[in-house]
């Protein structure tokens, strides 16, 4: 077995093999839907995308019975003509629990919101984290809920794109490789987060072809 054969044999089973792949689509598409035709949701709607290791290509197959999820933005205008919040951080991630909580498809399996998402809990381990921030312009950060602080994952979906082009496509497989070595070594609860361990990557990853 020469070294392209063996790495292609590993990745193997560090990427989301075709059966969750499958279950994710179904799952974020049907929420997502679902978000976009309520009437409360429609009053203060403009976007909804994917972000996280499933949006950015890093989603690697959970270990241990592990979950595996989807991270969705659900981007809302929160401020009125004046300029000022039209609920508050709190009052917004609790506004979308109560939404999701009337829901036929949901009500079973929406949990209490967590700092700064709510959560769809599906059996066999898979999970959807929403995260309501607050809209301001295309390709601006938004503010998050709840506290308001500025982020920008469309833009480091971004830069996760152009440092993959840049090294020859190494970097996707690098990244889902040492986060599943993370995991088997370290644990799930008790490792580096991804945002972190994939920025670090990011910076170090070489350039060079070959």
């Amino acid at each position: 077995m020469n070294l392209t054969t063996g790495f292609e044999k590993f990745l193997g089973k560090v990427n989301l093999d075709d059966t969750r792949i499958k279950r994710l689509i179904t799952a974020h598409n049907g929420l997502r839907d679902a978000l976009v035709a309520d009437v409360e949701v429609k009053k203060f709607y403009k976007n909804d995308y994917l972000q996280g290791s499933y949006a950015l290509k890093l989603g690697i197959k959970p270990i241990s019975g592990g979950e595996y999820d989807v991270d969705i933005i659900l981007e809302l205008n929160l401020k009125d003509d004046k300029g000022n919040y039209v609920m508050d951080g709190y009052n917004t991630l609790h506004w979308l629990y109560n939404i999701l909580k009337e829901m036929p498809a949901y009500k079973d399996k929406v949990d209490y919101p967590k700092k700064r998402a709510i959560r769809i809990t599906y059996a066999k381990d898979l999970r959807l984290d929403i995260s309501p921030v607050h809209f301001k312009n295309e390709n601006d950060p938004v503010e998050i809920v709840p506290d308001w602080k500025l982020t920008n994952p469309k833009g480091f979906k971004q830069h996760c794109i152009d440092t993959n082009k840049a090294s020859y496509n190494k970097f996707y497989y690098v990244t889902r490789m040492l986060k599943y070595l993370r995991d088997i070594h370290l644990g799930v609860g008790c490792h580096p987060k991804s945002i972190l361990l994939t920025t670090l990557i990011s910076k170090h990853i070489t350039n060079k072809e070959g």
